[in-house]
C-alpha cells in the first residue's frame, strides 16, 4: 500500500514539473521559459506603451494633442489643420488688401483660416476672367491656386505612423517546439496516417512552422549570396498640411512688362438668389488705387507698379517724398515716369553717384516700355447709351445682364432713354458704356430709392422699390427684386474697385 501511494506521488510530482523540465538525449534537461510578448489591441488601449517608443527609438508625444496657431487675420487660435501657411510676398499682398492688413505678424510667413481663403474664392472666383492691373493678376493667381490646394486638403488621406510601426514590429526569434512537452500532447491528439510515426509527423509540423517563420520576416530581410541581408525599411515622409502651398506649382507674374490687353475685364456675373434671402450688412471697404506721388485715384492701365526697392529711391528723390515708402504695393501714375524720363534722359551718360547710377537704369528701364505703349493701336468704340465715340480708357465692357439692367433702370430714370429702348440695349448680348453712365445710374437709383448707400436698401421705402421694379418687369418679367439689389451691389462694388479719373 505504501509503495503504491509513494509511486502515485512521483508521477504526480513529474507531472507538476513537465513545464520546466523536457526528456532530452535520455536525461531531463531544464527547459528556460520563454517571455511571452503580449501583443495590445487597438481597442484596448488608447496608445503604445513606453518600451515600444524605446525599441521604435521615438519620442513619445501625446496623440490626442492639438497644434494650434494665430490666425494672422482674425488672431484667432486655430488647429493647424484650419490653417493654411502662406511665404509668398504675392500672396501676402492679396491677403493684405482683401483684409486691410497694414502690417504682417511675421514678415517671412502668416498663417489664415481655411476660411477666409475660402470666403475670396466665393467673392473673386470667375470675376476676373481679363485681369487689367497688376493686383487683379494677383488676386487671379492666388484664387487659382487656393482652389487647388483646398480641393487637395479635402481629397488628402494618410497613414497613422503608429499603426505601421506596430505592423512593423514582428517576432523575430525561432521558435523551438522540440524543447517544449506540450508539443507532444498536441501531436497526440492529431490522426496519423498508417505505418506514419509520430516523430516523422512532429517533424513535418516543425518544417511547415519554420516555413510560416520566414514567410513572416520577408519584409524585413531578403536572400542574398546564399544568406539573409537585412532590409532597411524605407521611411514614409508625412508633410504637415500647412506646407501644402509649397507643393503648388506657382505661375510666374512678369510685372516688368506693360500690362495692356486687347480687351477689358468682363464684368461680374451674378447668380440669381432664391426668394426669401435678406439683404445682410455687406462691408463697403474695398480696395482703391492711388497714385502714391500726388495721392490721386485713377484707372488701373493709367498707373504703374513699382516693386524695386531702387524704383522707390528714385521716386523719393525726384518728387520729396518724405513718407515711408515700405508698403508692398506702389502705384505710380504713367506721367510721372515719362516726366522723369523726359527731363533726364541723355544726361547720364557717365553716371558718378550711386544715385546716379540708379536713375540711368530707371530710365532705361521704363522708356522701352513707354515706347511700346505709344506704338499700340488707339483702341476707340461707340458707348451704347450715349453713342458718343470713345477712348479705351473713357469705356468699360459689359457682358452681364443684371449689370445692363441697373445702367438701363437708370438712364430710364434720368429720362434719357424709354422702356423700348431700354429692351433693346438688354437684347444686345455685350456692349462697352461709358464709365460715367455707371455711376450716374448708380447715383440715380440712390436717390429715387432714398438711400445713400448699399447698406441701406433693407431701409428703403416699400412703395419705392415696387414702383421701381414695375418698371423692371416691364423689360424683363423674369427679373427679381433680389437679383436686381444684388446687380447694384456688384456694380457699385466695381465702380470703387475701378475708380477713373476721368
Amino acid at each position: 500500500m505504501d509503495d503504491t501511494v509513494n509511486t502515485a506521488v512521483i508521477k504526480e510530482e513529474v507531472i507538476e514539473e513537465e513545464y520546466n523540465f523536457t526528456l532530452k538525449n535520455d536525461g531531463f534537461v531544464e527547459v528556460k521559459q520563454e517571455e511571452k510578448e503580449i501583443k495590445m489591441k487597438p481597442s484596448e488601449t488608447d496608445e503604445p506603451d513606453d518600451e515600444f517608443f524605446e525599441a521604435v527609438n521615438l519620442k513619445k508625444v501625446s496623440i490626442t494633442g492639438t497644434t494650434k496657431l494665430k490666425c494672422g487675420i482674425c488672431q484667432k487660435m486655430m488647429p493647424k489643420s484650419r490653417l493654411k501657411m502662406f511665404k509668398s510676398e504675392e500672396n501676402k499682398t492679396v491677403l493684405a488688401e482683401i483684409f486691410k492688413i497694414e502690417r504682417l505678424i511675421d514678415p517671412k510667413r502668416i498663417f489664415v483660416c481655411v476660411s477666409h481663403v475660402q470666403t475670396i474664392i466665393d467673392d473673386y472666383d470667375g470675376k476676373l476672367k481679363f485681369a487689367i492691373t497688376p493686383f487683379e493678376q494677383l488676386l487671379r493667381s492666388f484664387i487659382k491656386n487656393s482652389k487647388k490646394s483646398m480641393k487637395d486638403r479635402t481629397l488628402r488621406r494618410t497613414n497613422c505612423e503608429i499603426g505601421l510601426l506596430l505592423k512593423q514590429k514582428l517576432r523575430t526569434e525561432p521558435i523551438d517546439f522540440f524543447g517544449n512537452n506540450n508539443a507532444v500532447e498536441f501531436l497526440d491528439d492529431i490522426e496519423r496516417k498508417p505505418g506514419e510515426s509520430a516523430s516523422e509527423m512532429e517533424k513535418e509540423m516543425n518544417e511547415a512552422v519554420i516555413k510560416e517563420e520566414v514567410i513572416e520576416e520577408e519584409h524585413e530581410f531578403t536572400f542574398k549570396n546564399g544568406e539573409y541581408v537585412e532590409v532597411k525599411q524605407e521611411e514614409i515622409e508625412e508633410k504637415p498640411e500647412f506646407l501644402l502651398e509649397q507643393e503648388i506649382k506657382m505661375e510666374p507674374i512678369d510685372f516688368s512688362e506693360w500690362n495692356e490687353p486687347d480687351e477689358f475685364l468682363d464684368d461680374f456675373e451674378l447668380e440669381a438668389e432664391k426668394d426669401g434671402s435678406k439683404i445682410e450688412t455687406v462691408s463697403t471697404e474695398v480696395t482703391k488705387f492711388k497714385c502714391e506721388i500726388c495721392q490721386k485715384a485713377m484707372s488701373g492701365h493709367l498707373l504703374k507698379l513699382i516693386k524695386s526697392e531702387d524704383h522707390k529711391t528714385v521716386l523719393a528723390e525726384m518728387f520729396k517724398i518724405e513718407r515711408s515708402l515700405e508698403t508692398k504695393i506702389f502705384y505710380v501714375c504713367v506721367s510721372h515716369i515719362q516726366t522723369i524720363i523726359d527731363e533726364n534722359d541723355g544726361k547720364l551718360k557717365s553716371p558718378s553717384t550711386r544715385y546716379e547710377q540708379l536713375l540711368r537704369t530707371f530710365i532705361s528701364k521704363h522708356r522701352k516700355q513707354i515706347k511700346q505703349r505709344k506704338d499700340r493701336k488707339v483702341w476707340r468704340r461707340k458707348c451704347q447709351i450715349c453713342h458718343m465715340s470713345r477712348d479705351r480708357s473713357e469705356l468699360r465692357r459689359t457682358s452681364s445682364k443684371y449689370t445692363r439692367m441697373v445702367i438701363i433702370i437708370g438712364c430710364i430714370l434720368r429720362g434719357t432713354h424709354s422702356v423700348e429702348q431700354a429692351k433693346t440695349c438688354i437684347a444686345i448680348s455685350e456692349g462697352v458704356t461709358c464709365y460715367s453712365h455707371r455711376q450716374e445710374s448708380i447715383d440715380k437709383i440712390f436717390e429715387y430709392l432714398g438711400i445713400k448707400n448699399i447698406l441701406e436698401f433693407s431701409k428703403c421705402s416699400t412703395h419705392a422699390m415696387d414702383n421701381l421694379m414695375n418698371v423692371v418687369k416691364k423689360i424683363d418679367l423674369n427679373f427679381t427684386e433680389y437679383q436686381f439689389i444684388g446687380a447694384c451691389r456688384e456694380l457699385f462694388l466695381e465702380i470703387q474697385n475701378f475708380p477713373t479719373s476721368l
